[in-house]
C-alpha cells in the first residue's frame, strides 16, 4: 500500500472537516474509498438499516435534515419521524425527544416540545409548541397537541382531536373524533371525550365519564 504524507496544516483541516460531519457520513465515505467507488455510492448508502411502520430507511435517510417553519429538523432514530435537530435534555425551555420515544415516519415533533419515557407519536400526528408528554401517552392519526398541553400516563389522543392552551390529559383518558380540549381543562381517570365535544375553561373530568357532544366549560367539575 502506498504511503501518504500530508502537512500538519492539511491534517488540521481534515480533522476540522471530520468534526463538522456526522460519524455515519464518515463511515460511508471511508467505505466508498475501500470499495473504490465514487462518494455516495458505497454499499452502506443503499443498505436498509431500519424499518418503521412499513417504511424502510437507509442510513442516508436517517441522516436527513430539513428546515420547516424556520426550524432545523432531523430524523428521530426510533421511528424515523421528524424532530428538532437541536435539543437540550437539561434545559426545560428547549426541545427534547428521548431515544425511548417513538416518532413514526410520518409524524412530526416541532418547536420546543418535550417528549420523554415511552411516548408514541404515530400516523400523521403532530406535537408542537411547548407541549410536554410523558409516560406511555400515545398521539395518533391526525391529532394535534399544541401550546403548553400536558399529556401523561396512558392517555391517548386520536382522530382529528385538538389539545391546546394549558390543558392536561392524564391516566387512561381518551380524546378522539373531532373533540377539542383546551384552556386549563383537566381530564383524568377514564374520561372519554369524543365526537364533537368541546371541553375548556377550568372544566375537570375525572373517573369514568363519556362526553360525545355539547360543551363543558368553566367551572364544570364532574367525577
Amino acid at each position: 500500500m502506498a504511503q501518504v504524507s500530508c502537512s500538519p496544516q492539511t491534517l488540521k483541516m481534515l480533522i476540522t472537516a471530520l468534526e463538522q460531519v456526522g460519524e455515519s457520513d464518515v463511515q460511508r465515505a471511508l467505505q466508498a474509498v475501500i470499495e473504490r467507488r465514487p462518494p455516495g455510492q458505497s454499499s452502506l448508502d443503499g443498505k436498509i438499516v431500519a424499518q418503521y411502520d412499513g417504511v424502510r430507511f437507509t442510513q442516508a435517510n436517517l441522516d436527513e435534515t430539513l428546515f420547516y417553519n424556520g426550524q432545523r429538523l432531523r430524523r428521530h432514530p426510533y421511528g424515523g419521524g421528524w424532530v428538532p435537530a437541536d435539543q437540550n435534555r437539561d434545559d426545560p425551555a428547549s426541545p427534547y425527544v428521548a431515544d425511548t420515544v417513538y416518532v413514526g415516519p410520518f409524524a412530526m415533533v416541532l418547536d420546543d416540545a418535550r417528549l420523554e419515557d415511552h411516548v408514541r407519536v404515530t400516523d400523521l400526528a403532530r406535537v408542537i409548541g411547548a407541549a410536554r408528554l410523558f409516560g406511555n401517552a400515545h398521539i395518533l392519526q391526525h391529532a394535534l397537541v399544541s401550546d403548553k398541553v400536558l399529556v401523561a400516563g396512558r392517555a391517548k389522543v386520536g382522530g382529528t382531536a385538538r389539545l391546546f392552551g394549558q390543558a392536561a390529559v392524564y391516566d387512561l383518558s381518551l380524546v378522539e373524533g373531532y373533540a377539542r380540549v383546551g384552556d386549563t381543562a383537566r381530564l383524568s381517570g377514564h374520561a372519554w371525550v369524543h365526537g364533537t365535544a368541546e371541553v375548556g375553561g377550568t372544566a375537570r373530568l375525572s373517573g369514568i365519564f363519556d362526553v360525545s357532544s355539547g360543551s363543558l366549560m368553566s367551572g364544570d367539575h364532574i367525577k
